[in-house]
């Protein structure tokens, strides 16, 4: 079982570090989730293990009737056990509340997990944004989901 919750200035080290294993170049540093905690335009969320230590989290914008995704994160030792789920779930009825209508997320089109686990839950391929990835270069898949 998971704690999911607002996540807290004191996950934020944590949170980044998670982030860097999992991202590598391309992920939230420090101060890019500082920013997005303390700049009410983002919604942050942790996932919390019993035995307290940080499972995942996810950051999420919202603008009018509409949310965005910008990064869901799970440490290795938790995969497959409901983590993303929690965190997404938490989001949807957080953003559903605050009258959001569509999310929409960006995946590399070769992680087939991620992409598997975004159509479970609802999410459609909207559209293609060429050449949106580095390292190696790849092509982003724009999905959505309507609430």
């Amino acid at each position: 079982m998971f704690d999911i919750h607002a996540m807290r200035a004191s996950e934020i080290g944590t949170a980044a570090a998670l982030s860097l294993s999992v991202f590598g170049h391309e992920a939230w540093k420090e101060k890019d989730l500082r920013e997005a905690l303390s700049g009410g335009h983002a919604r942050l969320y942790s996932a919390e293990s019993e035995e307290g230590s940080l499972a995942g989290y996810a950051v999420f914008y919202s603008a009018a009737d509409e949310g965005e995704l910008n990064s869901i994160a799970v440490n290795p030792s938790y995969r497959r056990m409901g983590v993303a789920g929690g965190l997404l779930a938490a989001a949807i009825s957080d953003l559903t509340a605050g009258g959001v209508a569509k999310i929409f997320l960006e995946v590399r089109e070769h992680n087939a997990p991620a992409i598997s686990f975004y159509e479970k839950n609802g999410f459609l391929a909207a559209g293609v944004r060429k050449h949106f990835y580095d390292h190696p270069e790849e092509d982003a898949i724009v999905m959505v989901k309507t609430l």
